[in-house]
């Protein structure tokens, strides 16, 4: 029977991106995690492996690493079109790049391939969403409000995942805060950059011994770079959260 504190973190339908901040940052999470592409020819069976190696905003271009096995170079050289598949923490992220794009060239002494930035990219997070809880020493501010359902209140983050988190009010919100219900703003201060979404009531527990309200709330509207900051964040903490495991 599922608990009737549970957020729904079933797999997300994929998203297409095409901001240039939404694009380039999420080259940027492969090219910093070193997390292989998959590279497929049009037209032909073979698959290849290459890494993002640099990103040149500037220029609007990224560079891709020599092809492994390496006669896949020569098909990039032919400038045949093809496309890109990459995971990363549970994501799938895929491209397309026409033919007669790629060029052959060297970034810090090595050979590459730069090509112009993907105009937009597939983000399709496949599995259910990890959720990290918060150390008591953490204390991360939130706040909800609504004008017209005339709710105001302000508390700290529990836990969180890419797609909702579950936080502490103080005070009964039951009458305010009803399951189901959509509140015009969420706030939270992740890492010092806000982020603002609408928000979906999905429980509201009250402790009455503490004078606390538990409330599940599910991101609703999120924009892309809100949801990049709050994947950053999940994984961020997800890390360290290893890390001191393995210590």
């Amino acid at each position: 029977m599922p608990s009737p504190f549970a957020i729904d973190d079933s797999p997300q339908q994929p998203r297409q991106l095409t901001s240039p901040a939404e694009i380039v940052a999420n080259l940027s999470t492969l090219m910093d995690s070193h997390d292989p592409l998959i590279v497929r020819f049009n037209g032909r069976n073979r698959k290849f492996q290459s890494f993002v190696v640099a990103i040149d905003k500037a220029n609007n271009r990224v560079a891709l690493d020599e092809l492994m096995p390496n006669d896949g170079d020569k098909l990039m050289q032919a400038r045949e079109a093809f496309s890109v598949e990459a995971f990363h923490d549970g994501v799938r992220i895929t491209w397309s790049n026409e033919a007669d794009l790629a060029v052959y060239a060297q970034h810090e002494g090595a050979p590459c391939f730069w090509l112009p930035l993907p105009s937009s990219i597939t983000y399709h997070q496949r599995r259910a969403a990890f959720r990290v809880s918060l150390k008591q020493t953490q204390k991360i501010p939130l706040r909800v409000s609504d004008s017209l359902k005339a709710v105001q209140a302000t508390g700290l983050l529990v836990d969180i995942s890419a797609t909702g988190c579950r936080c502490l009010f103080k005070g009964n919100l039951q009458s305010q805060l009803l399951p189901g219900a959509v509140l015009d703003h969420l706030t939270i201060a992740l890492d010092q950059q806000r982020v603002t979404c609408h928000a979906e009531v999905r429980h509201v527990h009250f402790d009455e011994k503490r004078n606390l309200s538990l409330v599940g709330i599910r991101f609703y509207k999120l924009q892309g770079l809100e949801q990049r900051t709050i994947e950053r964040f999940v994984y961020q903490q997800q890390r360290e959260s290893r890390r001191t495991e393995n210590d």
